[in-house]
């Protein structure tokens, strides 16, 4: 079957891909909440994401994924949880308390997942290396939440290598 992007073009999974599709399946199989992939610019991180979008064929897991547009958030938990809505595409509310955040997250995961009849939510965050270490902390705190009304969030890390300074290149 072949899978286009969104501008309609044809996805050809690379040998790259596959065996990049083939670690998030073992690492699915042990019950992970994510994995890591490094590379340098132009190898094909962003087509894996939206290969990973657009074709759910590759794995008898149910998901629902979505590729978040990643930019430096700070290390504080209302910009990331407010970034994190954004990114499933709901309005964010200003001044809205932390607790009442997550609990949005967690009922537009929910229904996404319903109307899609998915079981997880792949979180795809491509150029990772932007976030801050506190970052790491906050999506298992959504993690938390989103498992205790039983969704599992994976959470899929594309780090660009030889990008950043050295300070964020400690956190790969």
């Amino acid at each position: 079957m072949t899978t286009f992007n969104y501008k309609g073009e044809p996805i050809i999974p690379t040998r790259g891909m596959e065996d990049a599709l083939t670690k998030i399946i073992s690492a699915l199989e042990v019950d992970y909440r994510g994995i890591g992939f490094h590379s340098l610019t132009r190898f094909g991180k962003s087509t894996l994401a939206q290969f990973i979008c657009a074709n759910t064929e590759w794995t008898e897991c149910k998901y629902v994924a979505k590729q978040a547009n990643l930019r430096v958030l700070g290390p504080g938990e209302s910009a990331f949880l407010d970034w994190f809505i954004s990114q499933l595409g709901s309005q964010v509310i200003s001044h809205q308390a932390a607790d009442r955040k997550i609990e949005r997250i967690v009922n537009t995961v929910d229904l996404m997942l319903r109307s899609a009849g998915g079981g997880s939510l792949f979180f795809i965050a491509d150029d990772a290396n932007l976030l801050e270490q506190a970052a790491f902390q906050h999506f298992i705190t959504i993690d938390n939440a989103l498992e205790k009304k039983g969704i599992s969030l994976f959470v899929i890390f594309l780090f660009q290598d030889n990008h950043t300074s050295i300070r964020r290149e400690e956190i790969n």
